[in-house]
């Protein structure tokens, strides 16, 4: 990508930049998928496609990251002292704890309403 940008113009970096991002994230979203089973039906077909098609292309092992994501990020869920998802959002100023009703007003409304 690197090199086709230098060839092409500097402006088919930030595209090649986003392409390249948008393509990691999905194949986030396909792990994510199949450490839940739910990529496919059959248990093995799900862990082939999570493993080959989904985890190695960014650089991860499905058993690493279905062993984080599902035994301690989802019996912990939302609690912002175990949850080690949310915690780090917090820490890192990224997430806001509050009631429901601030949550309502700070993501929906007030983005509404300017």
């Amino acid at each position: 990508a690197v090199v086709l940008c230098v060839r092409l113009s500097w402006w088919s970096y930030p595209v090649a930049l986003v392409l390249i991002g948008s393509r990691q994230r999905a194949f986030s979203n396909l792990l994510h998928e199949s450490a839940h089973g739910m990529l496919a039906a059959n248990r093995r077909l799900n862990l082939v496609l999570g493993t080959v098609l989904s985890a190695y292309p960014i650089f991860q092992t499905h058993y690493g990251y279905k062993r984080a994501h599902v035994a301690t990020h989802h019996p912990k869920l939302g609690d912002p002292e175990q949850d080690p998802d949310l915690k780090y959002f917090i820490e890192e100023g990224v997430y806001r704890p509050g009631t429901k009703r601030q949550l309502v007003l700070r993501m929906i409304i007030l983005p509404a309403i300017g």
